[in-house]
């Protein structure tokens, strides 16, 4: 599989998306994925009050120069406003594929939070946060359990969209632990990140 030799070589923002990108997509559409939709799946950093949210509340406006976000928050403004289950303070890799950490409010019993999320959402795309690994000797079950997220979410026909961490917590010693594993996932399956 194709990797990159330093994950900061990836660009910031796809120039272009695959054809594995548009064949995903097509494949929702035959499975009746909401165009419209997006869910989010990750841990703190990923609830609306933080990320997406102050978009959907009015609370920020993209700067005059970015004018063409504003189609993208129009399209997708419900999903800007909504509390996914599958994004809360604490959740891993791990957890999502989890059942016991399903919200039992909302989800059925035996669901994990991010079938539930499916279900309740219906979303074309899927944006994945995940920031949180706290063992860097096992970082390479955090592989396993993110490819298994993004395998999940193919198969429903969503397009999963990786983001890297913006911080440097993740860092061990010298080297990044998780963002060269989220980069390199998404250059081997072709997907934006």
């Amino acid at each position: 599989a194709p990797t990159l030799a330093d994950w900061r070589d990836a660009p910031i923002t796809p120039t272009a998306f695959s054809d594995r990108v548009l064949e995903i997509y097509e494949e929702g559409q035959r499975q009746g994925r909401d165009p419209h939709a997006f869910s989010v799946v990750g841990d703190c950093q990923s609830i609306p009050f933080v990320f997406m949210g102050p978009y959907g509340r009015g609370a920020l406006e993209p700067d005059p120069a970015e004018s063409q976000l504003w189609k993208a928050i129009n399209t997708f403004e419900p999903s800007f406003k909504r509390w996914s289950v599958s994004a809360r303070g604490g959740f891993t890799a791990a957890s999502l594929l989890n059942p016991l950490q399903a919200d039992p409010e909302l989800c059925k019993p035996g669901e994990t939070p991010l079938s539930c999320e499916f279900r309740l959402n219906n979303p074309a795309y899927v944006l994945i946060t995940l920031e949180t690994w706290l063992d860097p000797e096992t970082v390479d079950r955090y592989e396993v359990y993110l490819r298994a997220i993004v395998d999940f979410i193919i198969e429903r026909g969503a397009v999963p969209i990786l983001l890297t961490k913006a911080d440097s917590s993740e860092i061990s010693g010298n080297r990044h632990i998780i963002n060269p594993i989220i980069t390199n996932i998404a250059y081997e399956y072709q997907l934006p990140s």
